[in-house]
Parts: C-alpha cells; sequence; structure tokens
C-alpha cells in the first residue's frame, strides 16, 4: 500500500511538472521579442530627419521661419508597429534644441524610444575682430559694432570672422574691405542666407554707467548692458563701501561674454 502511494505522488509530480513545462512553452512561443520598433522615415514638411537607432535620436532641420509651436510629423513604421504621440498629430518643438520629444514605438512585445530635436536652419556670425579689437555682436537684429583706434583706415580693413561650421561667408575672409559705410556680410547655409550689418566707428567703446537694482529706491538700468540674474544673495563684506546687505550678479554682454560680468553690490554705481 504504502509502494502504491509512492508510485501515485511521483505520477503526480510528473504530470504537474509536463503540464507547468507546457504551460511556459506556449507563454514563450507568444512572445514576440523580434519585432521591428525602428522609424524607418520621420518627415517634417517634406523635410527628412537624420535618425540614428543606436542613441534613439532623431534630429530635423527645417527652413527659417518655420513655427515650430505645432509640427505634425509625418512618420513611417514596420508593419503592425505604433508609435505615440502617433504620426500626423502636432506636438511644440519649440524648446526641443534643449528637451526634445520623445516618440516612443511599440510592436510585439517590444518597444523603442525615440527623442527628437527639430530647430530651424540658422547661421550665425560667433566672432569678428580686427586687429586686437572685438566686434560687439547683436544677433537679435544680426548687427556688428566695432570700434577702432584714431588713424585706422576704414578703407582698408580685414576683419577676422568666425561663424557656423559648413556656411559660405561674402565678403570672403582674408578680402580687404571698406568700411567707410556699413558692410552687409551674407552667410548661406543648407539653402538659406543670413545677413549680418557690421559698423566700424572710430574711437573707443563707450562706458555706460551701470545702476544696481537695490529692490528699494534705485531702479534698474539693464539697456545695452546685458541681463541679471534675478537672484540675491548675503553680502560676504559689509563693511566699508559695500554696506549693503544683499548681493547680485549681473553680465554685461550676454551675446559675447565681453565687457563687465561678475557680481555687484546691490545699490551701488558702477562707471
Amino acid at each position: 500500500m504504502k509502494t502504491l502511494k509512492i508510485i501515485i505522488n511521483i505520477g503526480l509530480v510528473l504530470l504537474l511538472g509536463g503540464l507547468f513545462n507546457a504551460c511556459k512553452q506556449e507563454v514563450a512561443d507568444s512572445l514576440n521579442l523580434n519585432a521591428d520598433v525602428h522609424v524607418l522615415a520621420f518627415k517634417v514638411a517634406n523635410v527628412n530627419g537624420v535618425i540614428d537607432n543606436e542613441t534613439g535620436t532623431i534630429t530635423v532641420l527645417v527652413p527659417a521661419g518655420t513655427d515650430l509651436s505645432a509640427v505634425a510629423p509625418v512618420i513611417d513604421l514596420p508593419a503592425n508597429a505604433v508609435i505615440k504621440p502617433a504620426s500626423g498629430v502636432a506636438q511644440n518643438f519649440q524648446y526641443s534644441t534643449s528637451s526634445p520629444v520623445v516618440y516612443r514605438v511599440y510592436n510585439g512585445n517590444v518597444f523603442q524610444t525615440y527623442r527628437v530635436t527639430v530647430k530651424e536652419i540658422k547661421a550665425e556670425i560667433t566672432a569678428f575682430r580686427i586687429g586686437n579689437r572685438t566686434g560687439i555682436i547683436n544677433q537679435n537684429d544680426n548687427s556688428i559694432v566695432i570700434y577702432l583706434p584714431e588713424g585706422t583706415d576704414l578703407t582698408q580693413l580685414s576683419p577676422m570672422v568666425e561663424y557656423t561650421d559648413g556656411a559660405e561667408i561674402s565678403p570672403a575672409q582674408g578680402n580687404y574691405v571698406d568700411f567707410s559705410s556699413p558692410v552687409t556680410y551674407t552667410l548661406s547655409y543648407m539653402g538659406e542666407t543670413f545677413s549680418y550689418t557690421a559698423t566700424a566707428i572710430i574711437g573707443e567703446e563707450p562706458k555706460q554707467p551701470l545702476i544696481i537694482f537695490n529692490g528699494e529706491n534705485i531702479a534698474p538700468q539693464w539697456a545695452d548692458l546685458g541681463t541679471a540674474v534675478e537672484n540675491q544673495s548675503n553680502n560676504p563684506k559689509t563693511d566699508g563701501i559695500n554696506a549693503s546687505p544683499l548681493c547680485v550678479s549681473i553680465v554685461r554682454n550676454a551675446v559675447n561674454g565681453e565687457g563687465w560680468h561678475g557680481g555687484a553690490t546691490l545699490g551701488t554705481k558702477i562707471k
């Protein structure tokens, strides 16, 4: 009798084990881990994006002036794959250069994430020098102003210009240019053109007075001086001329970093 019980128990164990293995095999057979989750094409207004499946990134360069706040990409996918957000649904790509828009492709039991950047084609002049003088570049209105020493012949100047890699510039580097009147520099890049107006002025660059905001009765004067860091901190030295309890940090020229920058005591005047 005891032997019969042992045989029955062994049989049950074998039966249950077989059923368990069969279930495992059935689940494994139902999983699709080899489905294609690669984006085949990503287009914005017929402009093809550059897809990097290794890094999971997509970059699309669109013509200057494109409204990036409501871009509806057209996306091609493998069979049976779906993507979220869906193809043709408008997304805000205004800040995608720093915060890419996330897309995810699903197919079978696998998925892949893509981070998408859509940005305008843009070429910029980033530095402009004549001799030891550096031009002041305003990227908002595409203007350049450079102050040159007394006696400089404005009709024969050869600026050193730094600009977006891959762009072509006119007047070309190394050419002598007549700056007795403003000169237009043109960058050609990926089928787009970008123009800057460069003006040479004889004399020293004016030093603007700077009033630091004290939070009470002195108003800030930031015009043409750059931007202020909107935070206040304790002044580490409050005796002598630095009697104010708080400090603020400012940057004179946020575009090219030229000029005064650093920390200043609130309520003081700097010339």
